[in-house]
C-alpha cells in the first residue's frame, strides 16, 4: 500500500474527536486538507470543534455517536458513508483511562472502559474495513497509550495491589495483528502514539 503523502481531498473519520489529542488530530487533518467527520458522544462540543475547523477555512462533519454501542457505530458509520461517499481513513482514537487498585475497581467500570477503548475501535474498524476494501483504498489509525506496555505501581506494599487498564495495548496489539508489517508508529504526543495500516484488496 502505498505511503499517504498528502490529506488533501481525502475524509477523515476522527473517534473522540470532542477533546484531547482527538480534537487537535482533527484541526490538524483539517489544516492539511482533508474533510474530516467528528466523532463523540456530546453533540456540543463536537459543534465547537467543527466551528473551529469552519472559521480555518475547512470542512467537518458532525456525527455524534456512543463508540462503545455496537449498534449506534453501525447507524454512524453508514451516517458517514452516505454522507461523505467515502472515508479514507479511520482514526480510533476514542478512549479513557486512570490508575487506581484493582482491588477497588468497579467491575462496571471495567466493563465500560473495555468497550471503549477495546471494542469501539472493533466496532469501527469491522463497519468501515469493508468499504475500504471494496474500494481497495484506506488507513486504519489505532491511538494506544504507552501504559498498554508499562503497569505503574501506585501504592507499593499496600494490599491489593495496583492495576492500569491495559485495553489501549489490546488496540495496539489489533493495529500489528491487522497491518501484517512494522511500518507502524505515525504519531506520538503526550504519552499516546499511534499505529496505522494500508488497506489494500487482493487481486484475487
Amino acid at each position: 500500500m502505498p505511503r499517504l503523502t498528502s490529506y488533501t481531498g481525502k475524509t477523515a473519520l476522527i473517534t473522540g474527536a470532542s477533546s484531547g489529542i482527538g480534537r487537535l488530530l482533527a484541526l490538524r487533518l483539517a489544516r492539511a486538507g482533508a474533510r474530516v467527520v467528528l466523532v463523540a458522544r456530546r453533540d456540543d462540543a463536537l459543534r465547537a470543534v467543527a466551528a473551529e475547523i469552519a472559521a480555518a477555512g475547512g470542512t467537518a462533519v458532525v456525527l455524534p455517536c456512543d463508540v462503545a454501542d455496537r449498534d449506534q457505530v453501525s447507524a454512524a458509520a453508514a451516517q458517514a458513508v452516505r454522507q461523505c461517499g467515502t472515508i479514507d481513513i479511520l482514526v480510533n482514537n476514542a478512549g479513557y483511562g486512570h490508575h487506581r487498585r484493582f482491588v477497588d475497581w468497579d467491575i462496571d467500570d471495567i466493563e465500560r472502559m473495555t468497550r471503549v477503548n477495546y471494542l469501539g475501535s472493533v466496532y469501527w474498524t469491522k463497519a468501515l474495513l469493508p468499504h475500504m476494501v471494496e474500494r481497495r483504498s484506506g488507513w486504519l489509525v489505532f491511538v494506544a497509550s504507552v501504559a498498554g506496555k508499562i503497569g505503574v505501581q501506585i501504592r507499593p506494599g499496600r494490599p491489593g495491589g495496583s492495576a492500569v487498564h491495559r485495553t489501549r495495548g489490546r488496540r495496539r496489539a489489533r493495529a500489528h495483528g491487522m497491518s501484517g508489517d512494522d511500518q507502524h508508529a505515525v504519531l506520538r504526543r503526550r504519552g499516546a502514539r499511534a499505529h496505522a495500516a494500508g488497506v489494500e484488496a487482493d487481486d484475487d
